[in-house]
């Protein structure tokens, strides 16, 4: 059942993920792209997320009021032996019905690191997703009346969209279930568990990496997002929604997913995600 937390906690940022695919451009589509402004934009400021990597030392044990409980001492299976665990404490914390509807069973842990580790990167590829692919479909309006004309390089102009409201209902499950999270648990539980995600983070290609140091960064990176005014202008060149502001769609996939949920979503899991830092490191939950 504790390993479950874990999981649930990352299965949410996957999940949230996957709902981003129809909007985010295939591999090297950004550059392929790139609108040309000719009015002032009034929208909010936007930068690109500082995500600062946390110093090895925060993992170590505090002395605050913080700090985790110790786990409990548990013999831990082989990385590729890993998955029955998962699935039968999944099972247990969100029933077997959801387990069956959403949670692709194999190689659960590693598609979990996967999903983490390309929260950084420009896009988080499908076959990588910890959860099945969902039917709901991201919901757009025709801006009928923008506020900034955008044209293509031959001059012609951009339709524009605005993200509807309606889209980030389809969240609501994933961050009602992150809120039902003790956070001091789920660090100490994933430090428990730590050796099978250091693995498989080991495993993707960072032989000489720190997972620990990773999940933090994408951590504060997903912290660090820009907050923007909603609905959020949107442009569709081909077959994905793309940010309209440029600068908003260079950001890394873990900051965009963090726009796309709604200021709403975003805040809540911005304070869940505060307080796991929180719990992790010994260190306060202030923003």
């Amino acid at each position: 059942m504790k390993k479950a937390i874990i999981v649930a906690f990352v299965l949410f940022l996957g999940a949230a993920a996957y709902y981003f695919l129809v909007m985010q451009a295939p591999e090297g589509e950004v550059e392929k792209f790139s609108p040309v402004i000719l009015a002032p934009d009034d929208a909010a400021e936007s930068g690109q997320a500082d995500a600062t990597t946390a110093a090895a030392t925060a993992l170590e044990p505090g002395d605050g009021a913080n700090e985790a409980p110790a786990p409990e001492v548990v013999p831990l299976p082989d990385l590729t032996a890993s998955d029955p665990l998962v699935l039968e404490a999944l099972a247990g914390l969100i029933g077997q019905a959801a387990v069956d509807q959403f949670v692709v069973p194999q190689n659960i842990i590693s598609r979990v690191v996967a999903t983490v580790d390309a929260l950084g990167g420009r896009r988080v590829p499908e076959p990588l997703m910890p959860v099945q692919p969902l039917a709901s479909a991201f919901e757009a309006n025709v801006d009928f009346a923008p506020a900034v004309s955008l044209y293509n390089p031959l001059g012609d102009a951009l339709p524009q969209y605005l993200a509807d409201p309606v889209s980030y209902e389809r969240y609501a499950p994933f961050v009602e279930l992150l809120e039902s999270v003790n956070m001091a648990d789920l660090a100490a539980i994933y430090q428990q568990q730590q050796p099978l995600f250091q693995q498989a983070y080991v495993e993707l290609g960072y032989p000489d990496g720190d997972f620990n140091l990773r999940l933090l960064e994408i951590v504060d990176l997903l912290l660090a997002a820009p907050e923007v005014p909603q609905p959020v202008r949107l442009l569709k060149p081909e077959a994905y929604y793309l940010f309209a502001d440029p600068e908003l769609e260079a950001l890394p996939a873990g900051a965009r997913l963090m726009i796309r949920m709604g200021s709403d979503n975003a805040g809540r899991v911005q304070a869940k995600l505060r307080e796991f830092k929180a719990a992790l490191t010994g260190t306060s939950t202030a923003p």
